[in-house]
């Protein structure tokens, strides 16, 4: 048997249709207002009766019209493909919405009624052709359409999520104080825009949106509605400046007390060097329990007590190959410890394994635990950094109050005329009259025509001994610029870094 278009290795259906008076194929289509439509489907009768119809209901299961053929009875029917074409218009009243063209037997006949289907098809023609064919004068009647997303928009809590590096998105969700519970029969979905066009964000989307704009609605995945769209929800990636940044250095168990404007964000305290513990106060109330304290033999309880190991129990200080805590060294760029103390009263650890190494998370165990705290975003904080005092007591780093903001980039200058002129310019030619001040919106150009402008360049800015605050050079090995900056004067300490590109323009 061959299908309509000849093809031996082609497809189509098969029925022996008999007494079921059933559907054998629907499709959901959308209509337009006051349009007209051609159905068609292909047929090769084998044994006759045949008669079939053709359903058109709305997605209430309303029956709008039915379409049917001619009962085909004679042998002039069997043996070969012929086309059946019927015909129907919309309603003028009615909006553009989804129907289902339901094919279906309609001749119950137990001798007979055996035939092949192919290319069954739904379209739209011009009113021209509807009239020379002799299609139905009535439309049909207006679709029903039920929605279970229901007409009331999911209702967020924040019309703005931020998040922060290393960060690369933020979940969605977060945007509701409780994730709604959608009317029965709907979902909850997020899109990209109010209108909900394309596609719905996947769950891994919703989890780690990046920035932009975006809707939530309820749908309604058997009826294919939604619900009004929630207010817009803005993801905006932020930079956290350290709004305060001050350095210190303790020994003996005395005391170091920062006095932090507010911020919205929190506290960060490295540290450089430590002998074996510390309490941190946030407010007047200590950041934990116990003492944080990292000495492998401090295991008496009530006395001097080991509280912070790494994550998972997957390491100690003083075991396993990890140096003991005060036998490892670190930097402003590198710390021993960096501990993050948040507006939201959550607190992160990370500690060092190896000198200037790089910082792994650490938990608090035998029997340590964080206090609840107060952090103030609309006056002042107090940190106090203390320790116990357990033989020789230092301790040295800095405080760095952080604050969000939204992120700077670089972007190419402007050189269009009519801006500020420039006033310092550095050249190998013969300098030109009006020049550089004919360059707009500059600090300093430079002209040459066969010379390049080079800054200093080093293997690596380790490498220099001495670096000053403000100083700039090219990193040979990471590839970049970078500018030291001093950020620890009590200490001395700085560090190098990349100036990257930004403003998301390409390389």
């Amino acid at each position: 048997m061959k299908d309509r278009s000849g093809d031996t290795d082609g497809a189509a259906m098969v029925l022996n249709a008999g007494e079921t008076l059933a559907p054998f194929y629907e499709r959901t289509v959308t209509i337009d207002e006051n349009s007209y439509y051609k159905t068609s489907m292909w047929i090769y009768i084998v044994n006759t009766p045949v008669r079939i119809a053709i359903d058109i209901k709305d997605l209430s299961g309303n029956i709008l019209t039915t379409l049917t053929t001619p009962e085909m009875t004679d042998a002039s029917f069997r043996g070969h493909w012929f086309e059946i074409p019927l015909y129907f218009k919309s309603n003028i009243n009615c909006k553009s919405d989804k129907v289902r063209v339901v094919y279906r037997n309609d001749k119950k006949e137990k001798s007979g009624n055996d035939y092949y289907i192919d290319d069954l098809s739904l379209n739209k023609i011009t009113e021209a052709e509807y009239v020379a064919v002799g299609g139905p004068s009535t439309p049909v009647p207006c679709p029903v359409t039920p929605c279970n997303a229901g007409n009331i928009a999911p209702q967020i809590n924040t019309n703005l999520l931020k998040f922060f590096d290393p960060a690369t998105g933020v979940n969605l969700n977060s945007a509701f104080n409780t994730v709604p519970t959608p009317p029965t029969g709907s979902l909850l979905v997020w899109y990209n825009n109010a209108a909900h066009l394309g596609t719905a964000l996947t769950n891994a989307q919703i989890a780690n949106a990046p920035e932009g704009t975006y809707y939530a609605f309820f749908y309604d995945a058997t009826h294919e509605c939604f619900s009004p769209a929630s207010a817009p929800v803005k993801v905006q990636k932020e930079c956290v400046s350290p709004n305060e940044n001050k350095g210190f250095n303790a020994t003996n168990g005395n005391s170091t007390t920062f006095t932090l404007l507010p911020t919205d964000i929190g506290f960060q305290l490295d540290v450089y060097r430590i002998d074996n513990s510390l309490n941190v106060k946030v407010n007047n109330t200590l950041l934990t329990n116990l003492e944080l304290d990292f000495q492998s033999n401090h295991n008496t309880t009530g006395g001097n007590l080991r509280t912070v190991r790494f994550k998972n129990a997957s390491g100690y200080y003083g075991a396993g190959g990890i140096p003991e805590i005060w036998n490892i060294a670190g930097d402003v760029t590198n710390p021993v410890l960096r501990i993050i103390i948040r507006h939201d009263g959550t607190v992160s650890l990370y500690g060092s394994k190896s000198n200037y190494g790089p910082l792994y998370e650490l938990e608090l165990f035998n029997g340590a635990a964080l206090n609840s705290y107060t952090w103030n975003t609309a006056a002042t904080n107090t940190i106090i950094i203390g320790q116990k005092v357990d033989g020789v007591t230092y301790i040295t780093g800095r405080g760095i109050a952080l604050q969000s903001m939204p992120c700077k980039c670089t972007a190419a200058g402007s050189t269009s005329a009519g801006g500020t002129p420039t006033k310092m310019g550095i050249t190998n030619q013969s300098k030109q009259a009006g020049w550089p001040e004919n360059i707009p919106n500059g600090f300093i150009t430079l002209e040459s025509q066969q010379a390049g402008f080079v800054i200093t360049r080093v293997n690596k800015v380790a490498d220099i001994t001495d670096p000053k605050d403000g100083m700039m050079a090219y990193d040979i090995t990471d590839h970049c610029v970078k500018l030291f900056r001093l950020v620890d004067t009590v200490n001395n300490m700085g560090e190098w870094k990349c100036i990257k590109q930004g403003c998301n323009q390409s390389k």
